[in-house]
């Protein structure tokens, strides 16, 4: 028994108007009515799209009177996409691999104005899921930058091998990830113990995607560092008094009053 193939929706306003004379479908089969030259503005890569005869764009040909090119993208990163390009109030993106899909996206259609603000909006996500964001970059090629934003928010965090994210990591990315983490840690402690002196170069990244992080990153957390320490200082000062009352003689001891 055939199945019947599911028929197009429309997009929402500004991507449903009568004036529009193409309609770009997204993966998950949402027909967005565009205006041709605005869209050319923002993409050179769509003014190559226009430029190719109907019938290699999508089977359909058309609908409604006009040519129809069927993309990659889902309704939601089309619709982040093609709001770049219109004087329309833009939508949120809600998970990290939206935003790294529109990122994604933005620069395969060398929009630059998109990719500014997809690259902005992982800059600032990233500061809250790093981990996720993380992952996500390293499944794209040439993405050292964002790789590098991530790893630097990840060590916000402790790395813990039982975290999810750290365990669908890449074998070889997760190695690095730790290896950064650890190198930033001894950085951080030689920074603490040397007065701020700059940091020996044996603690440098090993590779050269992660690789200037560190020495920014050691003044913005040695304040960290010895807060822990003042805070283990007290502790196993508790410790010892505790341990000093137990061995104690109980004729030696205070009453409670």
């Amino acid at each position: 028994m055939s199945t019947q193939p599911v028929a197009p929706q429309d997009a929402t306003d500004p991507f449903n108007k009568p004036t529009a004379d193409f309609i770009l479908r997204s993966s998950d089969n949402v027909d967005f009515r565009v205006h041709k030259a605005i869209i050319i503005e923002a993409s050179p890569t769509f003014e190559q799209l226009f430029g190719r005869p109907t019938d290699a764009l999508n089977p359909d040909g058309q609908r409604d009177g006009l040519p129809v090119a069927r993309l990659d993208e889902t309704s939601k990163i089309l619709d982040a996409l093609l709001r770049r390009c219109y004087p329309v109030v833009s939508i949120t993106l809600d998970s990290p691999q939206e935003v790294c899909d529109a990122l994604d996206s933005a620069r395969k259609f060398m929009m630059p104005r998109a990719e500014k603000e997809f690259s902005e909006q992982f800059a600032a996500r990233a500061e809250r899921e790093p981990l996720s964001f993380f992952a996500y970059a390293t499944q794209h090629y040439g993405w050292e930058k964002e790789i590098a934003v991530a790893a630097k928010a990840s060590l916000q965090f402790p790395f813990d091998p039982t975290t999810p994210q750290l365990q669908a990591l890449d074998a070889m990315w997760y190695r690095r990830l730790h290896v950064y983490h650890t190198a930033c840690g001894n950085a951080l402690a030689e920074q603490v113990l040397h007065q701020y002196e700059y940091y020996d170069s044996r603690y440098q990244y090993e590779t050269e995607i992660i690789d200037d992080g560190i020495v920014h990153l050691c003044s913005t957390l040695v304040s960290i560092l010895i807060t822990r320490m003042e805070s283990q200082k007290h502790r196993t000062k508790t410790q010892k008094r505790r341990r000093r009352t137990k061995n104690m003689p109980l004729s030696n001891r205070k009453s409670p009053s």
